[in-house]
């Protein structure tokens, strides 16, 4: 995923390493911060999900950082993580004195490569204490695994298997809304290699549940690239993903390509939480944390 950051909001120790490209390997917290109002007196911050620098540059008047994503935090709460925290998880110095990305120690030992599905659920229930992610849903695709239940490798971004497989994805989904209420997701695919056994319309009630849609690979004379989009009907507030796949023909040997799992919201790096429709203006911050580094979005001051 890629972030980019006026310079001004970038804490002055950080400027240059960023600038020049550096700070390669740096290992990253992404966070989203509600409620960024004049002086911040109701922001509330939420650790969202570690990432890596793998290129950062300047461009213009901004800083352009190009991260690979890594596991959810063990805890959303910032003062569990950093000891430079006030009680709402804002870091001082930080966005009080408007800086975004920003230096940071990290005050436990943690594994930054977890991406399982109860670190993401203690992530997304946190957001929907957010005021724009209140009446929101989420999703989550902890795996993709064949009938007999043998988990598909991932590796830079894509499934691969073969044709006539039949795969299934599962999902976790969370909701906090009216109970009579029910967010609609459908499942689309972009190529005809790939068919749903399931009906493809998604329907998620109050709270959190896990579910899986059975999908097949369709006998083809040459390799197949595709794409398994599942995304919010008309009108909902909620996460989106894409997964790419490539259907081999039977004779070939199954290898592993590119994973893409695309999430959209006010903070695009969490992949599978953030709902898909942002705020204008939505600010993005960073902080890189002697080796590791945390980003803080938010909307801007009014």
């Amino acid at each position: 995923m890629k972030l980019r950051y006026s310079e001004v909001w970038i804490q002055p120790p950080l400027r240059s390493g960023l600038k020049s490209n550096r700070l390669v390997g740096h290992d990253v917290l992404i966070c989203y911060m509600d409620g960024n109002r004049g002086n911040l007196e109701n922001a509330k911050a939420v650790a969202c999900r570690y990432a890596q620098i793998t290129e950062s540059e300047q461009v213009a008047d901004f800083v352009s950082m190009e991260c690979e994503l890594r596991g959810f935090p063990s805890s959303p709460k910032l003062p569990d993580l950093f000891a430079a925290t006030d009680s709402s998880g804002i870091l001082s110095p930080g966005p009080r004195s408007g800086s975004f990305v920003v230096n940071a120690d990290i005050s436990s030992e943690e594994m930054l490569t977890d991406t399982g599905p109860d670190r993401w659920g203690v992530v997304a229930g946190l957001m929907t204490e957010c005021s724009f992610f209140a009446a929101a849903s989420f999703l989550y695709c902890e795996s993709l695994t064949k009938f007999h239940g043998q988990r598909v490798p991932c590796q830079n971004g894509t499934f691969r298997f073969k044709a006539n497989e039949m795969i299934r994805a599962r999902i976790h989904t969370f909701a906090i809304t009216n109970e009579s209420r029910l967010h609609n997701y459908k499942i689309q695919v972009d190529d005809s290699s790939i068919e749903t056994i399931d009906d493809p319309v998604i329907s998620l009630t109050f709270g959190r549940e896990v579910f899986d849609v059975r999908l097949l690979a369709i006998s083809s004379s040459r390799p197949r690239p595709s794409q398994i989009r599942v995304e919010p009907g008309p009108g909902e507030n909620g996460s989106f993903f894409t997964i790419s796949i490539h259907v081999t023909p039977r004779r070939l040997a199954a290898t592993i390509r590119r994973l893409a799992i695309s999430v959209s919201g006010a903070a695009a790096a969490t992949a599978g939480i953030l709902p898909s429709t942002i705020p204008l203006g939505v600010r993005i911050a960073l902080i890189v944390v002697g080796s590791l580094g945390l980003g803080l979005s938010a909307r801007p001051g009014s």
